[in-house]
């Protein structure tokens, strides 16, 4: 029979995983997206390419879907952290562990104040991404990028608590050679690329025109 700590364990560890592809994804949308304090030719780029408009369909749908599952109310989602929370109250599956209820309250409190972004979420996914709902045509995003970051930050605080206590360490949220970064090298080399080709192309225009 699992014993509570590893159980525990586990639940922390899926949650882990869905919190990692939903930041990553989102951080993919949020660069695509991003236009200030950039060149024309970086807009362009991100604006006029077919694949770089698929990674924003897609990448934010996975963010929809696994942000969906952490904070959907109901019983059918196993990982959502209000059920976890509860898990680790006094009276919860987890309450050995003694974690601070002040702490957890202010956890689902936060949840809570974030319940309009969280319930178009999850309308999001049911009806246009886990589904395929006919009558979906009303179903539009009102989830700001505000709205993701702040549930992020939910999820985050719970982790660190939850790392801080338990394993006794510190949780890096920022990955190395994360996809965002990997996007933003692989923008730059398509630009420089183009500026060596329309050097070339100008090089050859006027080597022709001195002729």
């Amino acid at each position: 029979m699992m014993s509570k700590t590893k159980e525990f364990e586990l639940e922390v560890e899926r949650i882990k995983a869905i919190f990692f592809s939903a930041q990553e994804t989102f951080y993919i949308v949020e660069e695509l997206y991003h236009e200030n304090d950039v060149s024309d030719k970086e807009i362009y780029t991100k604006n006029m390419s077919s694949f770089f408009y698929y990674c924003k369909i897609y990448f934010w749908r996975n963010t929809v879907i696994e942000l969906s599952k952490l904070f959907n109310h109901s019983d059918n989602e196993t990982f959502n952290l209000i059920k976890f929370i509860k898990k680790l109250k006094p009276n919860g599956h987890f309450k050995s562990l003694r974690y601070d209820e002040l702490f957890l309250d202010s956890i689902l409190k936060r949840i809570d104040e974030s319940q309009n972004a969280i319930n178009n979420l999850i309308l999001q996914r049911d009806k246009m991404y886990a589904h395929e709902d006919r009558n979906n045509q009303d179903v539009n995003n009102q989830t700001s990028f505000l709205d993701i970051k702040k549930l992020l930050d939910i999820c985050k605080d719970l982790l660190q608590k939850i790392t801080n206590q338990h394993f006794g360490t510190h949780l890096q949220f920022e990955m190395i050679n994360s996809p965002k970064q990997s996007l933003k090298y692989l923008i730059e080399c398509i630009i420089k690329g183009e500026q060596i080709i329309e050097a070339e192309h100008r090089a050859l225009i006027k080597s022709i025109n001195n002729q």
